[in-house]
């Protein structure tokens, strides 16, 4: 008879399994006194039951939800005629668009009474008709009290005309637009109407990524990835079931992933464990300062069987260079099911990228039909931080972004700034005119967000504070009049002139003709001249973001925060992950507390040159030795109360465009850190954590 394998909840528990065997006996991890907790002295003499403690705990806890939401008092009457649309206590649905500047997401918007209280998926659209995380509690941050409620001159409120005509009177011909993606056909026409430059900033790049396929087919776009027409997967560092590329594939994932014969195969190559990797068959560790020395070997491996010209690839490490093999006749064996995703945000390795899918003809890798998710230009962004050091700019317009918090490369002492902003966030504070931007749940839009699929936002209740639609905003600054629904209703008549407007606000989207078509082959790629980075030996930065902050649109939304993140399962907090390995050698540890919390320590930390003091440090089990990660999105100092001070800013260390340093210097420091950690809650006596 075989004994059972041993299995541990976390680090936490195998370093201290009588402590975990403790906590496994309790119910609850300390014993606290509910009167303590729901202020009424009275209960603590009384013998309550189960039951009871919960219904305290549910009243009081609504109770706080309600007053932390500080929702705008609104006078309301009683109805005399009943629309015919509503019934009270029946919830009504409309149809958008969710984008916040990283994810976008078709949506159904369920309100009761006229108020929005939940985000669902449209999945009948054809593209991104589901919700992650972040457009689900988007809804919550309609209602934050720290939005900006009126426009503001030098930091005074202010009529939306004085302002308007405060910012009209500032713009030049030397004046520049900053904004993040624009989706928007309406927002693209009222921009170009401003007259001025305008340079796309995303606060995670695909840049380059981004310029390798506008160099070959002249389109800014990346391509569609359709898993279902995939039978073996090798991702290098694309965390594809996260936040890579914009595309949500749960859902084909899951349906390619089911037993028996066609199940998707999955590799994964990565520096820190990823929901990705976690569900991975093979995982490879590998440091990010690897990725585009595997990428070349797994293409001159497909370059050997086709007949195409090799790259000079450097040498792997031993410990991985067998798997990387492995993994490589494993796409060979798939042939057109094969698919390789590329999670870094270098020209070399997306070039590889493209080789790799077109030399085994995949057709999980659609080239043809691209996803505009991401605009950002780095080269326009670097350009801008010479030009405005140099002078030649005098006035800047930031449209949500947000330079001062996520691009400090740019100094903004001798700039005249307009900001359009949804709160006084780092930019806004300063800036000479700040212009209060409707939440998406308030304001008209459409967007252009993939081939083949147009799609409009429409407004499911009235703006709560003085705010108005950007496209409107950018329109007036340009000396337009029209409203916001005027310019979405005539780019809607141009962009899906097939579909009556009743019909596309029905719907939230428009099927539209694909009419430019990309047509790339292996051949016309030749990655034989390419220079593949080698890889560095010490310790190496990377960021990458969390399934609950994201870019950190919602960095002042609670439900963002209290989400714990499904690897380390860690709640209100951003931190290094690094390996055991590395910890011992620096000298921190993670260790659990008597009431199941847990307590680490902290190292500052310098990269190229900057540094952060105090840097709470996480150990993360499948951590590549010799690499550190660090959270993007938080860190914020003006946001709103939820946000303000949590976390650490990783835009300090790297900037903008960059996304890994091997110039990397950590040591140990005094201070400790208490981490908000769910790993070891519910622990309960008998419950295995693995049935075999």
């Amino acid at each position: 008879m075989t004994e059972n394998n041993k299995y541990w909840r976390g680090i936490e528990d195998q370093s201290n399994p009588e402590l975990t065997q403790k906590l496994a006996q309790n119910e609850f991890s300390q014993e606290v006194s509910g009167a303590e907790f729901l202020g009424n002295d009275d209960v603590a003499e009384t013998e309550t039951s189960r039951r009871d403690f919960l219904k305290f705990m549910g009243f009081s806890t609504a109770a706080a939800t309600l007053a932390a939401c500080e929702a705008p008092i609104i006078e309301s009457i009683p109805y005399v005629v009943k629309p015919d649309s509503l019934t009270p206590g029946m919830p009504s649905f409309y149809a958008t668009s969710f984008f916040d500047g990283m994810d976008f997401a078709s949506v159904l918007i369920k309100t009761r009474e006229g108020r929005p209280i939940k985000v669902e998926p449209n999945t009948d659209a054809p593209f991104n008709g589901v919700t992650n995380a972040r457009a689900q509690a988007s809804v919550l941050s309609l209602y934050d009290g720290a939005r900006l409620r009126a426009p503001k001159i030098d930091g005074e409120t202010a009529s939306w005309d004085g302002a308007l005509a405060a910012a009209r009177n500032m713009i030049t011909t030397n004046s520049v637009l900053l904004s993040g993606t624009v989706l928007s056909p309406a927002l693209s026409s009222a921009i170009a109407r401003l007259g001025i430059r305008h340079v796309t900033l995303d606060a995670v790049s695909q840049s380059a990524r981004l310029d390798v396929y506008e160099s070959l087919s002249g389109r800014r776009g990346l391509p569609l990835i359709e898993l279902k027409h995939a039978q073996t997967v090798v991702s290098v560092g694309a965390d594809f079931l996260g936040d890579w590329s914009g595309q949500n594939m749960d859902a084909a994932y899951a349906i390619s992933r089911k037993p028996g014969k066609g199940m998707l195969r999955h590799i994964q190559a990565e520096a820190g464990l990823s929901v990705s990797g976690s569900n991975a068959d093979v995982r490879i560790k590998a440091r990010v300062s690897e990725y585009e020395a595997i990428l070349a070997n797994l293409y001159n491996a497909v370059a050997s069987s086709k007949g195409l010209a090799s790259v000079k690839a450097p040498s792997l490490r031993s410990d991985i260079s067998g798997a990387i093999k492995n993994a490589a006749n494993e796409l060979l064996e798939a042939g057109n099911g094969a698919l390789v995703l590329n999670g870094l945000n270098t020209d070399t390795a997306e070039r590889l990228t493209l080789a790799i899918n077109l030399g085994l003809e995949s057709k999980a890798f659609n080239t043809s039909k691209l996803i505009y998710s991401a605009q950002g230009d780095d080269k326009a962004f670097a350009q801008l931080v010479k030009d405005s050091n140099d002078g030649l700019v005098d006035t800047l317009i930031t449209l949500d972004v947000n330079p001062v918090y996520s691009a400090p490369e740019l100094s903004l002492e001798k700039l005249a700034v307009i900001s359009l902003a949804d709160r006084e966030d780092e930019t806004a504070t300063g800036a000479n005119v700040a212009l209060p931007m409707s939440h998406y749940l308030e304001s008209w839009a459409d967007f252009s967000v993939s081939d083949g699929m147009y799609a409009v936002g429409q407004p499911t209740i009235s703006p709560l504070f003085d705010s108005k639609s950007s496209v409107e905003v950018i329109n007036a600054l340009s000396g337009g009049s029209e409203s916001a629904k005027q310019l979405i209703k005539t780019s809607a008549s141009l962009h899906a002139s097939s579909m009556a407007w009743n019909a596309l606000l029905h719907d939230g989207y428009a099927k539209t003709e694909i009419t430019t078509t990309s047509s790339m082959d292996a051949l016309m790629l030749d990655v034989s001249s390419l220079s593949v980075a080698k890889p560095a030996t010490g310790l190496e930065f990377y960021t990458y973001t969390k399934t609950g902050m994201g870019a950190g649109s919602n960095a002042n939304n609670p439900w963002t925060y209290e989400l714990p993140d499904p690897i380390t399962r860690l709640s209100w907090d951003n931190y290094i992950v690094m390996s055991a390995a590395d910890a011992v050698e620096i000298g921190v540890e993670v260790a659990p507390e008597s009431n199941g919390s847990m307590n680490g320590t902290t190292i500052n930390l310098t990269v190229d040159g900057n540094t952060i003091e105090n840097v709470p440090v996480w150990i993360q089990p499948g951590q590549t030795q010799g690499t550190l990660g660090l959270a993007i999105g938080f860190g914020r100092t003006k946001v709103g109360k939820v946000g303000n001070g949590v976390g650490v800013n990783s835009n300090i260390l790297l900037n903008s465009s960059t996304e890994l340093s091997t110039e990397v210097t950590a040591i140990a420091s005094e201070l400790e850190h208490g981490f908000a950690s769910v790993q070891l809650a519910h622990t309960m006596m008998g419950r295995k954590i693995v049935n075999e």
